[in-house]
């Protein structure tokens, strides 16, 4: 969450201060460099598959990811990294 807003200043330059985080993460998820800072779960997993970031199975993916889980965008962290980086 450290690079949040550094990649909201890459992404949107000028963001609108007045906008809903709501709004803002669907800006994100339709950006054309959305996948070059956020990564999403592998897709395709059986229903039963409990794939979260940082268990066994997905161990060696996060050694080597740097990009933010999207995921993540909906975490109350994630609103308040945005409202201190817009002040």
């Amino acid at each position: 969450m450290e690079r949040l807003p550094e990649i909201l200043q890459m992404l949107f330059p000028e963001l609108p201060e007045s906008q809903p985080w709501e709004v803002v993460m669907q800006r994100i998820k339709e950006h054309p460099q959305c996948s070059l800072y956020f990564v999403v779960p592998p897709s395709g997993l059986a229903p039963e598959t409990d794939w979260t970031w940082g268990s066994e199975s997905s161990n060696e993916t996060n050694l080597r990811e740097n990009r933010i889980p999207l995921d993540l965008l909906g975490s109350g962290e994630a609103e308040t990294v945005d409202k201190l980086f817009i002040r």
